[in-house]
């Protein structure tokens, strides 16, 4: 039964990378894949690495991901194969994968499928699977760089197997789709390609910047439901110096068909510009981590009105505080700036003032600003005031002889912006200045 594909000989390239693998590949998961070619060998199937370890491997970019195909059944052969190597496996039967986690020493898992072939019954759908030749489950794949294999069965361990040309293609540099209406099957694929092209340095091949012209033309977005063109966007506008991957979407027109007003004008590149040093300084002085994406994407939607933010956020399915925070980002970062100019201001002015915004308002606050002033002040607040917190309490005060009442919130108030003002310092400070200021308590 399990003999599903007979063994074949795959002629799609000659060439053997055994020795880069032992070059790039630590022993100890060197010896698993050789274990794994031979368990296909004796099972009469078929193994293969697959994507995109096998193209870091000839770009010379460290990838101990590794993906690996069967012909034949997928999960049983990573249940037998699991229990050759005596570890744990995760199976997902609706997909026909599974995943061996090879535990702690190794640091890495492996993903095993089924060698499948995918059809979309409708553009933008979900794929259907069903099991197929190798040949046709890297046919489905995204990008001829991202279609080749390497053979791991005995006879041909290290074959390349390069059907669509990938090898050339990392050569030119090139990202190429491996068939013409690839994006409008998923159209998911045009960010991709934008990430893949900019992280690697790569170009997108002429034939393949047609079809995302005429997916785009042809409005595939409208078919995406909001939520993935949300995730896509979150993982550009995530990546370190997002700048140029924004630029290539302006250029290619995929920003405006996210939103009409969605652009790129040189104003908004030197904001994102100031945005690295002032991210990278709120997370240094208040040591912790900031959404950049959210930031990012305020700054590309600052011409957009409330009512039109509204609706771009229901679109894409913002959560309502995301929503929260790019309405205020468009609409306060300004107005932070030119309270925090006057000449005199106590701590506790600053605090409060500040306190009530989220963190997104006053990174991009601190990336507009040209006041040294205003940009010490917010520096003074995220490194120090916004950390301050009173050590009394209501109980404190009950067992001061205070009765409960609306009182109390007003008290511990006034101490509080005493403390930010740098009045007291210690519980003890806190409880004599509560005495002096507001009695002994009720008598």
């Amino acid at each position: 039964v399990y003999k599903a594909f007979h063994q074949h000989h795959i002629e799609a390239s000659s060439e053997n990378l055994r020795h880069l693998l032992e070059k790039k590949i630590p022993p100890r998961i060197m010896k698993i894949l050789v274990e794994a070619g031979k368990l296909a060998y004796d099972m009469g199937f078929s193994v293969f690495i697959v994507g995109g370890f096998v193209r870091d491997l000839l770009l010379g970019v460290e990838n101990l991901d590794i993906d690996l195909v069967v012909e034949g059944d997928g999960i049983f052969y990573a249940q037998r194969f699991a229990e050759k190597l005596g570890v744990s496996l995760t199976v997902h039967r609706e997909f026909g994968t599974a995943i061996l986690n090879l535990g702690e020493q190794f640091k890495f898992h492996i993903d095993i499928a089924t060698s499948r072939r995918e059809y979309y019954p409708y553009p933008a759908a979900l794929p259907q699977v069903e099991p197929a030749p190798l040949k046709e489950d890297l046919f489905r794949r995204d990008f001829t760089v991202n279609a080749m294999a390497i053979s791991l069965n005995p006879p041909n361990f290290g074959n390349l197997i390069d059907f669509f040309g990938g090898k050339e293609d990392i050569k030119k540099r090139k990202v190429k789709v491996l068939y013409p209406k690839s994006f409008i099957d998923d159209p998911t694929r045009i960010f991709r390609a934008v990430r893949f092209e900019q992280r690697y340095k790569f170009s997108l091949d002429e034939n393949t910047e047609k079809f995302i012209r005429k997916a785009l033309e042809e409005k595939v977005f409208q078919r995406l439901s909001g939520t993935r063109i949300k995730e896509e966007l979150i993982q550009i506008l995530e990546e370190d110096r997002p700048e140029r991957n924004i630029r290539r979407m302006h250029n290619l027109g995929i920003l405006k068909m996210i939103h009409p007003k969605l652009s790129l004008t040189s104003r908004k590149e030197k904001t994102l510009d100031q945005l690295v040093d002032a991210i990278a300084a709120y997370e240094v002085l208040t040591g912790e981590k900031t959404r950049r994406w959210l930031v990012r994407l305020s700054v590309l939607l600052e011409d957009l009105d409330e009512q039109e933010m509204k609706n771009f956020c229901k679109r894409y399915s913002f959560t309502r505080e995301e929503k929260r925070i790019l309405i205020t980002c468009s609409s306060k970062a300004k107005e932070i700036a030119e309270k925090l100019k006057s000449p005199k201001m106590k701590p506790s002015s600053i605090y409060y003032l500040l306190e009530p915004f989220p963190s997104e308002a006053l990174i991009l606050a601190m990336a507009k600003i040209k006041s040294k002033r205003v940009m010490k002040r917010i520096h003074f607040y995220l490194s120090h005031l916004k950390k301050i917190t009173l050590e009394i309490n209501g109980n404190d005060l009950k067992k001061m002889g205070y009765k409960p009442s609306p009182k109390f919130s007003y008290i511990l108030e006034e101490t509080k912006k005493a403390k930010l003002n740098g009045l007291l310092k210690t519980k003890e400070d806190e409880i004599e200045f509560v005495r002096k200021n507001f009695g002994k308590g009720d008598t």
